[in-house]
């Protein structure tokens, strides 16, 4: 007889081997155990695509539903959850995009998705009190003052113009003539939700660059020499006084709040 621990993992285990024919002490009723963990099993594979549809909306429109529901269910069986939240379901979603040989002509689908995954955990993060551009005194007054993204911000810096590419295959309808890749040209992004909306920002080279030090931790006069090394003529004023205004930066959070990203 096994204990409960036991019974449990192994159930959990079978759910996500679809080779596994292992019998478990479930049997109850008419149903067979294999039969009762196939309709578990089933529930567990859809739920998991299903997921996977509401997260990358704009994956799914560019290779089609039929088409993208081969790939999630291919990756639901790959890839087991970590969480009972399926909000966090997905994050490695980009990378097997990107080791499909039926999507090797599709090549900027991967940062499609990683957009698409920025802006899903932006919608889910923690909110906090951003700082606005009254806040620029402080800041003056502060002999190396502290600054952070906001947790619901994400930087990225996709090889593709991902921004253009998950505008239109959002609105499908509305551009009939399709999308003229060749014309587009690939920009550092920032995608973040200050408030009740998220939304997506083509940054400049040495604007990413400075958030992506600060993101790290490093002290704002680092990422400004940092910065300047690399771009001796950047406005850093007046980015910092953009980003202040767009209300993606704060104090850096401690404890339960901090978000490691």
């Amino acid at each position: 007889m096994s204990t409960l621990s036991e019974l449990q993992g192994a159930f959990a285990a079978v759910l996500d081997d679809p080779e596994c024919t292992a019998p478990l002490e479930i049997a109850d009723g008419n149903l067979s155990a294999s039969r009762r963990i196939a309709i578990y099993r089933n529930n567990v594979r859809i739920s998991r695509r299903d997921a996977l549809a509401g997260i990358y909306p704009a994956v799914c429109a560019l290779v089609g539903e039929a088409f993208f529901e081969i790939v999630a269910e291919d990756y639901a069986w790959q890839t087991p959850s970590v969480s009972g939240d399926l909000r966090a379901y997905g994050e490695t979603f980009p990378d097997h995009l990107a080791g499909q040989p039926k999507l090797a002509a599709l090549s900027y689908l991967p940062d499609v998705a990683r957009l698409e995954w920025a802006w899903h955990t932006c919608f889910h993060a923690a909110e906090v009190t951003p700082l606005g551009v009254p806040d620029l005194a402080v800041l003056a007054d502060a002999v190396d003052p502290g600054l952070a993204l906001i947790p619901a911000a994400r930087l990225l810096s996709p090889r593709f113009a991902a921004a253009e590419i998950w505008s239109f295959a959002l609105d499908l309808e509305r551009h009939p003539e399709g999308l003229d890749l060749d014309t587009l040209e690939a920009a550092p992004l920032l995608v973040a939700r200050p408030g009740e909306e998220v939304f997506v920002l083509s940054l400049g080279e040495p604007d990413y660059r400075w958030l992506v030090l600060v993101d790290q931790g490093a002290s704002l006069a680092d990422a400004l020499d940092e910065t300047l090394a690399l771009h001796p003529d950047f406005d850093f004023a007046q980015s910092l006084s953009q980003m202040l205004a767009y209300g993606v930066l704060c104090v850096p959070q401690t404890g339960e709040d901090h978000d490691p990203r």
